[in-house]
């Protein structure tokens, strides 16, 4: 099944230095230095392959989000966007729509779809939480269309998650994600997976991501779901 992909601007920079600058409350110290970047081919391929439309089939309705097919059959996504659902599909960029049980997060906002679906590249969750300023780059099925859209973003910075739905600290971006790119991923420039956009602010008009350190607190086995690959 071949969908159109919709690209705003360029998928990675080329490279940039880090601040010495600390990260979110309990993140590693970031010291500086030069990153070795993902090349804007790598970055095409990686996000065109792992960016999945997921769609939850209820009673009487549908439910459109998207998500990250990490590896090894394993696609995260949001709580939300499959909870409740009677069954539910991932539908990659191209090939055929997958089907898998779910398991839902009790401590996060997050989910995860076990099916046979084999992307042919692997998806890593980022060594550290980026920094402010840092680029970004977040893709998703906005209001459950077929068009895959990825864009261009930044770190405005860490604020607490208690009043957003989280439980921990979550990341603030620079772009306002739309209903249906729940569940996509946020890829630093090395091409490695920061985030999971989750929820925007309606007063700022900005994004909310949950962290690589907090996804990874969720997939290691000790967060409520099995213990998956990309971790």
């Amino acid at each position: 099944m071949g969908l159109a992909l919709v690209v705003f601007s360029s998928l990675f920079a080329l490279a940039f230095v880090l601040a010495a600058s600390p990260g979110p409350a309990g993140a590693p110290r970031v010291e500086p230095g030069p990153v070795s970047a993902i090349s804007p081919v790598d970055a095409r391929r990686l996000i065109t392959a792992t960016t999945v439309r997921i769609v939850g089939f209820g009673n009487s309705s549908l439910h459109s989000g998207s998500g990250v097919a990490c590896g090894d059959g394993v696609t995260i996504t949001n709580r939300h966007v499959v909870e409740g659902s009677a069954a539910i599909t991932v539908a990659p960029h191209e090939g055929p729509v997958a089907f898998g049980p779910v398991e839902l997060s009790p401590q996060a906002d997050l989910a995860i779809v076990r099916t046979q679906l084999r992307t042919g590249e692997s998806v890593r969750l980022a060594v550290h939480d980026p920094v402010a300023g840092e680029a970004l780059t977040i893709a998703g099925y906005p209001v459950g269309g077929v068009a895959l859209e990825v864009s261009p973003a930044k770190v405005i910075d860490y604020v607490s998650g208690r009043y957003r739905d989280e439980r921990a600290t979550v990341m603030r971006v620079s772009l306002n994600p739309q209903p249906g790119m729940s569940g996509g991923p946020v890829f630093d420039a090395r091409g490695q997976l920061a985030g999971i956009v989750y929820a925007s602010e309606v007063q700022s008009g900005y994004g909310l991501v949950i962290p690589a350190s907090r996804l990874r607190l969720a997939l290691n086995g000790s967060g409520g779901l099995t213990s998956v690959g990309c971790n």
